[in-house]
């Protein structure tokens, strides 16, 4: 029996990598969601994130981490 990939359930949407692509994603979604702030700080923030959580744990919660340490 194959994997249907028309099939996206919660598993799908609640882990995030570590991978290059990944980290790209969220530094443009930490700009839309915090124009004012500078590269370093969101390379700060994202480094300090990725510390804090777990890649299992979803993207929601890296982004609220990010949004608390970014404002």
């Amino acid at each position: 029996m194959s994997d249907d990939s028309s099939k996206r359930g919660m598993a799908d949407r609640g882990f995030v990598s570590w991978q290059a692509h990944e980290i790209s994603y969220v530094k443009a979604k930490a700009h839309i969601l915090c124009p004012n702030a500078t590269v370093a700080e969101i390379d700060d923030a994202i480094g300090h994130c990725k510390a804090a959580i777990s890649p299992g744990e979803g993207r929601e919660k890296l982004m609220e981490c990010l949004r608390r340490r970014l404002s």
